[in-house]
């Protein structure tokens, strides 16, 4: 997966308050289209309150957008262990197979989280590590489906 052309996860073609400009979606979202770097929208929402929040980030030249997720944005989010949360991804690219081994750490440690996954292509889907690790998540209950542009 390349990384984006600066070091700042929330910069390219991300508004102010995490909205995600119309062209940067259509740039990274359309299957037809193969952009460098991963866009990953988020909603995630905890059984202790009636609002989601929702934002999104992309790759950089340190980390994949998946890990800047579970090591910086869902840590700042988390209050109470004991609380549930359901986080839904909208990812440009699936994950490749080391942040799926992240994802499934990830999900080991937090067993009150549920994630479901939608992705607008698959990233190096002929390659047995990145194809072994969507079927480990599949595996532990994460749901990973195909999105469609509209």
């Amino acid at each position: 997966m390349a990384a984006g052309w600066n070091g700042d996860h929330v910069s390219r073609g991300i508004r102010k308050g995490g909205k995600i400009s119309l062209e940067a979606f259509m740039e990274n979202y359309d299957p037809g289209v193969l952009p460098n770097e991963t866009y990953l929208l988020y909603e995630i929402k905890w059984s202790s309150s009636k609002r989601a929040w929702k934002n999104c980030c992309h790759n950089n030249l340190i980390e994949h957008a998946e890990i800047y997720f579970l090591e910086d944005v869902f840590k700042k989010q988390r209050s109470d262990p004991s609380d549930h949360c359901s986080i839904t991804w909208y990812m440009s690219w699936s994950p490749c197979g080391d942040c799926c081994r992240a994802i499934r750490r990830f999900l080991k440690e937090q067993p009150n989280v549920n994630l479901v996954i939608y992705v607008a292509r698959l990233y190096l889907h002929k390659e047995e590590h990145n194809r072994q690790g969507l079927q480990s998540l599949v595996n532990i209950g994460v749901s990973i489906r195909d999105m469609d542009l509209p």
